[in-house]
């Protein structure tokens, strides 16, 4: 495969991958965002995770292209909507700059993104399958949404 015919495969990629990421990010609430993952995440939130997962792809970046990447301080609590700006920042950078890069350094690159937000998504789907932990006492938090259930009539 040419050259030229590389970066158009990884820009599929990693359209693929970033998806996959907002797919699993589909009706998620504050609450998910300020849940925390689990797993190889251990405490930290999806909204956090999402957060590094911009930086990495940012910082990724800068050392293919063999740059200093100015030091940049994730927020502590970091709102859906920042998250998400940050993530098509992050990915518009990559894009812009994927064809400045050789073969190699190209596909590395994306690789390690495309990886990571795998990793994330399987995480995601965990996170989601388990329960919220309830506060002591066992009531469901004030601000919590609930969904409703649906209820079907029992047929004799």
């Amino acid at each position: 495969m040419t050259e030229e015919a590389v970066h158009p495969a990884l820009i599929a990629r990693l359209a693929a991958s970033r998806a996959a990421v907002l797919e699993a990010l589909t009706e998620r609430t504050e609450q998910d965002f300020a849940r925390a993952l689990g797993g190889e995440y251990g405490d930290q939130t999806l909204g956090r995770a999402l957060a590094t997962l911009a930086l990495a792809e940012r910082t990724d970046l800068a050392t293919a292209r063999s740059e200093a990447l100015a030091a940049r301080e994730l927020p502590e609590k970091p709102l859906p909507p920042q998250v998400t700006h940050d993530l098509a920042g992050a990915r518009h950078q990559t894009l812009s700059h994927l064809g400045t890069l050789d073969g190699v350094a190209a596909e590395t690159l994306v690789s390690a993104i495309v990886e990571r937000e795998s990793a994330l998504v399987a995480q995601i789907g965990t996170m989601l399958d388990t329960p919220a932990q309830l506060p002591a006492g066992g009531a469901e938090p004030a601000n919590r949404e609930t969904k409703p259930r649906l209820e079907f009539p029992v047929i004799e």
